[in-house]
């Protein structure tokens, strides 16, 4: 993990990477938005976010698993892996709406 994502966030992803998750953790400075897909028994998968916007009242993440071998400029996983992407954002009082999906 990327040395910017807080150890506390750091410890829940490792804890829940197993299994698909989505959640969001805030500290004093930013809000961090996490998707994860749970451990792929398939080869060379890579979590592909497809659209983030905000209006007043929400902010949505729209993220796909897709097949790396598919992707062009993509770096693919590993066979095995548990696909996880964490966004960074500044703080905000909007609910966060999360639409994952498989390819």
């Amino acid at each position: 993990l990327s040395e910017t994502i807080p150890d506390e966030l750091r410890l829940l992803i490792e804890e829940r990477k197993e299994k698909p998750f989505q959640m969001t953790y805030e500290n004093s400075e930013h809000l961090y938005l996490a998707v994860g897909y749970g451990r792929q028994k398939s080869t060379e998968y890579v979590v592909a976010v497809r659209e983030v916007f905000r209006n007043e009242k929400k902010v949505v993440v729209d993220t796909i698993l897709v097949n790396g071998s598919n992707t062009k400029g993509m770096e693919a996983g590993k066979p095995g892996v548990c696909p996880f992407v964490v966004l960074r954002c500044d703080k905000m009082e909007e609910i966060v709406l999360f639409c994952a999906a498989e390819e």
